[in-house]
């Protein structure tokens, strides 16, 4: 069997391959990433843009307005900084060229802030302006139990007056609103009232007995009275729309008798 010979490599040789390889390996790992400042800006910008976010959100911004921020700090955080060799430059320039993105959008979203918040402390002024005319409307008219609604406008003028975010300026605009809400549905209710009543007088003057629906007049006002929520007086006005229904078929029913006891007996043999 014939026996192979170890192929011995010369020691100059090697050593100079194995310094090109060093070389070579420290070139690539050099040569990439570009000036790390560049670097450590564009990371500080991205949280200091993060922390921005989050304070925007805490604080009531809706999610709508700040969707197209997220959505651009998403496409920067996605990209990548090009690979060059014995050139870091493009690097450099990409992670100052993010460091400036990320920046704008800082500044952009303080800009977010500040006109949402001026857009909220506006609709919650106006909702309180017409919180109070509809509540100076009612009172003029002395109609219903009005003061949990003057209670509620000075609960909310001292919320609007220590406001400073858009959640509390938004909290403002709904509490009003809900009042506001309220009082036109008093003032329909109190309509559908006076209707039920002059309707009950009506059918009184036609000799009709009218002694359970006046009861149930009786029994509505009192409810109205005391009620003070959107739902108090939507259940109320569905309630006297049945009432009124049954009134008007039973006014119906008994104009024959009412006819016949307006005549009298043998009044018709007398005709």
């Amino acid at each position: 069997m014939r026996k192979t010979r170890p192929v011995h490599m010369p020691l100059r040789l090697a050593q100079a391959m194995l310094v090109m390889s060093i070389l070579g390996l420290t070139v690539l790992t050099t040569a990439c990433g570009g000036d790390p400042q560049a670097q450590q800006s564009a990371s500080q910008n991205k949280a200091q843009l993060d922390q921005l976010i989050q304070h925007a959100q805490q604080i009531g911004v809706p999610a709508s307005t700040l969707s197209p921020i997220l959505k651009k700090e998403q496409q920067l955080s996605n990209s990548s900084a090009p690979f060059t060799l014995f050139n870091d430059q493009p690097d450099t320039n990409y992670y100052q060229k993010q460091a400036n993105q990320y920046h704008g959008l800082q500044v952009q979203t303080q800009l977010l802030i500040a006109t949402t918040t001026d857009q909220f402390q506006l609709q919650a002024q106006n909702d309180m302006q017409v919180f109070q005319q509809a509540l100076s409307r009612r009172s003029a008219q002395r109609i219903g139990n009005t003061q949990p609604f003057t209670d509620q406008f000075n609960d909310d003028q001292l919320m609007l007056t220590s406001a400073k975010y858009p959640k509390d300026y938004a909290l403002v605009s709904r509490e009003s609103q809900k009042e506001i809400e309220a009082l036109g549905l008093m003032g329909s209710t109190f309509s559908q009232l006076s209707t039920f009543k002059n309707t009950i007088q009506q059918m009184q003057q036609a000799r009709i007995d009218v002694t359970a629906m006046s009861d149930q007049y009786q029994s509505d006002m009192r409810v109205f009275n005391n009620a003070t929520l959107s739902s108090d007086f939507r259940h109320l006005g569905t309630l006297i729309d049945a009432q009124y229904q049954l009134a008007v078929v039973s006014s119906i029913a008994a104009l024959p008798y009412v006819s016949t006891a307006k005549r009298g007996p043998g009044f018709d043999e007398q005709c």
